[in-house]
């Protein structure tokens, strides 16, 4: 049996890797976090001589042998050895009131903790937005339990009706709009088929779970016009709520950047020229060329090349508060929503809707409106297809109308 200490260097978590014939690789988190300066590779041990240090290597060393005594008790017992059960001894150490939330065969029973396990034993390579996306879908089981109770999350109870509750409980909490509804349900998909391919759990119920389709996504989403852009941008806003404003205006103004790529904006990452930056987006890997406004330089020099930092959670609600202060965004906008699977349709003021993603949005539906080709405004964005594009289009019927007029005179057609 070896057992190995290292250090995560992307979270600073220290983690413990067990290997033995036989048995599948265990690794597991110690839950102790230190810097990379205060981390002896070599001894695996915490650097340093104070009380505190020595109490942490201590658990350290109980950890590090704690699983060859393990093996011992259970060639004693005839028990073979397997990685779930060696999982729940190292837990009693380093996470007790995780240990008891596994069954006696190894195996996690709700998807508070599964969620919480699949981040620590995936690394943040290719598919780190995912797993930003599984962190910040936590506290918001958090709240769901501690508001329906903790029972609610157990595998064997996430059903349909379960999903009733839970997209309830994300309109009234958090005030989402359809399409971010979606979002956290398909993340549930995502984390409950992962569970059940490790055998956490056999429900399938999970897989009848309702998401809307884009085209029905439209009618709760909102874009701002030109003016409205320059409104935000002009106001007047405190130090808490002046990053959001200027992220979000970035996007709106620098061919519709995705939230995944505006969040995690890094001037060595991107090529910036005089009139333009080019990147790789997160999502499609494809590099795009996008132009620079006179507003977005403006912002790149306030930050001096980067852009704020902050979560996709703190974003949006500030962006909400930002809504407030333009008059237009007070207005009432139709909304579509679904509660125990019934639709309805109810008014809502617009600021409630902005999000993120609104930046994006508002940009494809100005530029169709000033006339740019569907093309170029597809070019910039990073779209794929016209159908992925299609439902950015927020033109009524009778601005198309308009300039399709404006075509026909450019051709000389009459009308």
């Amino acid at each position: 049996m070896k057992a190995k200490l290292r250090l995560r260097p992307d979270t600073g978590y220290i983690m413990v890797d067990c290997t033995h014939p036989g048995m599948k690789q265990l690794r597991l988190s110690t839950n102790i976090q230190v810097s990379e300066s205060e981390w002896n590779v070599k001894s695996e041990q915490i650097k340093g001589k104070d009380a505190a240090v020595i109490a942490l290597n201590a658990k350290l060393s109980d950890v590090s042998n704690r699983p060859a005594s393990f093996l011992d008790k259970c060639m004693k017992e005839g028990t073979p050895l397997t990685a779930e059960l060696l999982k729940i001894e190292l837990l009693k150490l380093v996470a007790p009131q995780k240990a008891e939330k596994i069954n006696n065969v190894g195996k996690i029973v709700d998807l508070l903790t599964y969620t919480h396990d699949y981040i620590e034993r995936n690394p943040k390579n290719s598919k780190g937005s995912t797993l930003e996306t599984y962190e910040q879908l936590i506290p918001k089981l958090e709240r769901f339990a501690e508001l329906h109770g903790k029972d609610q999350l157990l595998f064997k109870n996430i059903t349909t009706l379960w999903e009733s509750k839970f997209v309830s409980f994300l309109y009234k909490e958090y005030n989402l709009c359809i399409s971010t509804k979606d979002k956290w349900i398909k993340e549930v998909i995502s984390l409950m088929r992962q569970a059940k391919r490790e055998k956490n759990h056999s429900n399938s119920e999970f897989e009848d779970f309702k998401t809307e389709k884009k085209e029905d996504m439209r009618t709760d989403a909102i874009d701002l016009t030109e003016d409205e852009i320059l409104e935000m941008y002009n106001l007047e806003l405190s130090s808490e709520l002046d990053p959001a404003r200027d992220l979000w205006v970035f996007s709106a103004e620098t061919g519709g950047i995705r939230v995944s790529d505006i969040l995690v904006w890094d001037k060595n990452n991107w090529i910036r020229e005089e009139d333009a930056v080019k990147y790789i987006p997160i999502k499609t890997e494809k590099e795009l060329y996008v132009p620079l406004t006179n507003i977005g330089k403006a912002i790149l020099v306030k930050y001096n090349g980067e852009l704020p930092k902050m979560t996709e959670e703190n974003y949006n609600e500030n962006l909400k508060e930002i809504g407030k202060l333009i008059p237009s965004l007070l207005e009432l906008f139709k909304v579509k929503t679904t509660n125990g699977g019934k639709i309805k349709y109810e008014y809502i003021e617009r600021y409630k809707l902005l999000q993120s993603h609104t930046a994006r949005r508002s940009f494809c539906t100005k530029e169709l409106r000033a006339g740019t080709p569907k093309e170029v405004i597809m070019a910039l964005s990073g779209h794929e297809t016209e159908s992925a594009f299609k439902i950015y289009d927020k033109r009524k019927q009778e601005e198309a109308a308009k300039q399709i007029v404006k075509f026909y005179k450019s051709r000389g057609k009459s009308v």
